[in-house]
């Protein structure tokens, strides 16, 4: 993959908003440019802390975010996510 993982210390200093999941943690950071997140989902395994962009540019990481379009999650996300696919792909 060669995507290092980033700090999600900083990155959550540098977010505009936060979703809380049923455990108190955050799935997911969006960036002060409203273009990009920082997904946090115990579940995403190889792509958890890494940056929406990134994983834009990785073919799994594609995969996963079309399938992210097609479920339940906020709206703004799914925003993020679907510039993502058209920006980077």
């Amino acid at each position: 993959m060669g995507v290092g993982k980033l700090n999600l210390r900083k990155i959550s200093k540098r977010a505009i908003e936060y979703k809380k999941d049923r455990n108190d943690s955050v799935p997911f950071v969006i960036l002060k440019n409203g273009k990009d997140a920082v997904l946090n989902y115990k579940w995403l395994a190889e792509w958890k802390g890494h940056k929406v962009s990134d994983m834009a540019m990785d073919h799994a990481g594609r995969r996963t975010l079309r399938w992210m379009l097609s479920k339940d999650f906020s709206p703004r996300l799914k925003k993020v996510l679907q510039y993502a696919l058209e920006e980077y792909c």
